[in-house]
């Protein structure tokens, strides 16, 4: 019996993914994606035709897994013969797992173990993303987007560095589009753009400002006009920063997303030469901040000025 194959078009930053469901699974996925995203559909040829399927490793395939061979089960689920050796197999957790090759479009999303997946509100192909943007010369950076007369600002700090304590107080003239993750990469000026990332935090609830927001924005984006370093402190300073003084803690930032900890490592001068192309062509300030300090007024006076 010929399977119904369900397709749903997703722009993601820059990229056009095309998603293809082959069982029930996938379409549950992308019946989530398509209730929490807002897809941005796309004219002309995907970037990748991603194909989803539940697919379960036996432990008598466990060798040709890792040596990168690709299951006749899954080549079967596309009409064009596929190489079938070289495919990198990556996974941020123990269920989901992605397989790319360099010499095709194709790529599947498999569900790789018995037990059932958390139900969260949606999942993204993140390890796919992760490779691409990286190749783009961009990056998944540790950071909260929120914009102010349709310009992106990236506030970032490490993890327990008050970044959604600041959040809280955005004023209602800025949009605070997420939290924890974004998306930047460069245009081909070198100009960078920026858009955001759902955050565990927010798929979990736990983040009551974001959960206003209906459908994720994850394909549309913005012009990337500072990146503040957030520091805690008793009085309130925003202060510029060298740009060779920016490159460290914009590669940490660069760093520290779950997806990019544990696949980062063929990737680490990559990454280094997105943070030193950030601090090149972005303008990027320290920030010191006591605990809900209110210093969105200041930022708006240096934007307008520095827009004029």
């Amino acid at each position: 019996m010929e399977l119904n194959i369900i397709n749903l078009d997703l722009t993601l930053g820059p990229f056009h993914y095309r998603l293809l469901a082959h069982d029930t699974r996938g379409e549950e996925l992308l019946g989530r994606l398509a209730d929490n995203v807002d897809c941005r559909h796309f004219n002309g040829l995907p970037d990748r035709h991603i194909h989803l399927i539940r697919h379960l490793i036996e432990p008598v395939a466990v060798d040709s897994f890792l040596a990168g061979r690709l299951p006749p089960e899954l080549a079967a689920l596309v009409p064009e013969e596929l190489p079938p050796l070289g495919w990198q197999i990556a996974g941020n957790d123990t269920t989901h797992l992605t397989w790319r090759h360099a010499e095709t479009s194709h790529a599947f999303w498999t569900m790789s173990c018995y037990e059932a997946d958390q139900e969260l509100p949606f999942y993204l192909p993140l390890d796919l993303l992760f490779h691409d943007i990286v190749q783009s010369g961009g990056g998944i950076i540790h950071g909260g987007l929120a914009v102010y007369q349709d310009q992106g600002v990236l506030l970032t700090a490490p993890p327990g560095g008050g970044k959604t304590t600041t959040f809280s107080t955005l004023p209602d003239n800025w949009a605070l589009k997420s939290d924890d993750a974004s998306l930047v990469w460069p245009d081909a000026n070198g100009a960078f753009l920026v858009c955001p990332l759902p955050t565990w935090s927010v798929l979990l609830g736990t983040n009551p400002r974001l959960e206003q927001i209906m459908l994720w924005q994850i394909g549309k984006n913005w012009p990337l006009q500072r990146v503040l370093f957030l520091e805690k402190s008793n009085l309130i300073k925003l202060a510029p920063q060298r740009s060779i003084d920016a490159v460290f803690p914009l590669y940490r930032a660069l760093s520290e997303y779950p997806t990019v900890i544990l696949g980062r490592t063929p990737y680490r001068g990559a990454i280094f030469k997105v943070a030193a192309a950030i601090a090149r062509n972005v303008q990027t300030w320290t920030l010191q901040l006591p605990r809900k300090g209110n210093f969105w007024p200041i930022l708006e006076e240096e934007l307008i000025h520095g827009l004029r």
